[in-house]
């Protein structure tokens, strides 16, 4: 998700979406029916799938319309593979190596080095985290109530407890 980036679709050529999807880690696109839907299919986007949108005012009889990019926009700077859970994710890092994560900060990111939490730095581009050593981050996602819940009450992960579970 991407808040307030204006651009005259008029005038914006396939290199500056590119640009600008790329700065933001935008890879699929949901809009209306109309120009902006136009201008990406002149822009090579591939058009994925169309749902009924029951809208009103201008929008009401528009179709939702969701087009993938036809460029790859990596999620993370420098580029690594990530490894996806279901509220969190981790990646190799290298020592004293800065990582760009093209994700919406919300406080109720964490993130972790060898089991210790290290800062997140953050701006409209995304997240940053810096490693202090070679070895994985992880990102952990939960609402901010969790949290304090969480570090109240020991947190066990699900594959310590399944271990712990494997000799009944």
């Amino acid at each position: 998700s991407v808040n307030n980036v204006y651009f005259d679709i008029d005038t914006a050529g396939p290199q500056f979406i590119e640009n600008l999807f790329e700065l933001y880690g935008i890879e699929y696109v949901v809009t209306f029916t109309g120009p902006f839907s136009t201008r990406l299919k002149e822009c090579g986007f591939r058009h994925l799938q169309t749902a009924p949108f029951s809208g009103v005012g201008d929008l009401k009889g528009a179709d939702l319309l969701i087009y993938e990019a036809p460029f790859k926009t990596p999620l993370l700077v420098p580029e690594t593979k990530i490894d996806y859970g279901l509220n969190d994710f981790s990646f190799p890092v290298s020592k004293k190596r800065y990582y760009h994560l093209k994700y919406l900060y919300f406080p109720a990111w964490r993130a972790f080095f060898n089991g210790r939490r290290i800062a997140i730095k953050y701006n409209k581009y995304g997240m940053y985290v810096s490693a202090p050593a070679k070895g994985t981050i992880v990102f952990k996602y939960r609402h901010r109530y969790c949290w304090e819940r969480t570090y109240k009450a020991e947190y066990v992960d699900h594959e310590t407890m399944s271990q712990k579970f494997q000799g009944l």
